[in-house]
Formats: C-alpha cells, structure tokens, sequence
C-alpha cells in the first residue's frame, strides 16, 4: 500500500498541475480493501486484528494532507463497511482493544475532512465503535511522595548521571 500510495501523494503536492488529488488516492486504495478482506477470512487468530490495522493504515492512505478532492472517492465507502463489520466480528470474537484512540482519530480526521468538503468521514465506523462500551482509560501512575522515600532510595536516584 505505501509503495503505491507515495510516488501518488507527492504528485497531490502540486495538484492543480499534476492533476492528481486524494481521489486518486482513495481510487489506488481501493484494490487493497479486497485483499484485507482476504485475510479477515482466514482462520487465524490474529486475523481480524491485522485486516483492523490494516485498514485504519489503508485510511489514512486514501487521502492526501490537504484532502485536494472532487468528491470521486471510490475506497471510502467500501473501506468504512469493511471496517464496522470489522468492528462487529472482533467483538464476537472477544477482542479487546484500545479503540477510544482510533475513534478520537477518526473523530479528529472528520473535522480535518469537513474542513475540505469532504463528508461524512467513515460514519459507519464511527459509530460502531461509539457504540461500544466505555473503556478505562490506564490509570496514570502517582508521582513519588517525595517525603517518604528513605535515604536508601534517595541514594539510588541519579540526575543529570550524577548519583546522589
């Protein structure tokens, strides 16, 4: 995919000469959904993680910085079905995963997309890890009491390489 894709975007650097916009990087993309959908199908653990990731990749590929676009996006809507029954299959399967981060990027690219006339942005995948239940956000860890550490500890810390 990113053999393909980048000789494709640095000519949407100067489309208006090129003639090349992020249609014709959603257009390059498209093939590769069917491929993705190859490997969700085979039997294999890790499967559906893989065609998951891939395509989040595959997504972020179909379309240039700027999003240049005359509205002929031929992967976006195959791309955001594909990924919602993705989305559903890994949920039947009991995959957990740390989906609040890819829906906060399609939520943020859906903005950027807007931005450019370029809507609605995966809407299908948005709202089907929307749908899905909250998850905890890692607790960060505390900050050390500074107070209640030993001289022994203290001893053990080094700033700037210099033990103290």
């Amino acid at each position: 995919m990113d053999r393909v894709h980048a000789p494709l975007e640095e000519k949407t650097w100067n489309h208006r000469k090129t003639g090349v916009t992020g249609d014709d990087l959603s257009q390059a993309m498209e093939p590769f959904i069917y491929s993705i959908q190859d490997l969700a199908n085979v039997d294999d653990e890790h499967s559906l993680e893989e065609a998951y990731e891939l395509m989040f990749h595959l997504k972020s590929l179909s379309c240039d910085d700027e999003c240049s676009s005359y509205g002929d996006r031929d992967s976006d809507e195959p791309a955001d079905e594909f990924l919602a029954e993705l989305i559903s299959k890994r949920v039947a399967a009991g995959h957990v995963w740390k989906w609040t981060e890819d829906w906060e990027d399609l939520e943020r690219e859906a903005k950027n997309r807007a931005s450019y006339g370029i809507e609605p942005w995966f809407p299908k995948t948005r709202e089907a890890l929307k749908a899905l239940p909250k998850q905890e956000r890692e607790p960060k860890p505390a900050p050390p009491n500074w107070q209640a550490l030993s001289t022994a500890n203290l001893a053990r810390l080094e700033f700037g390489g210099r033990q103290i």
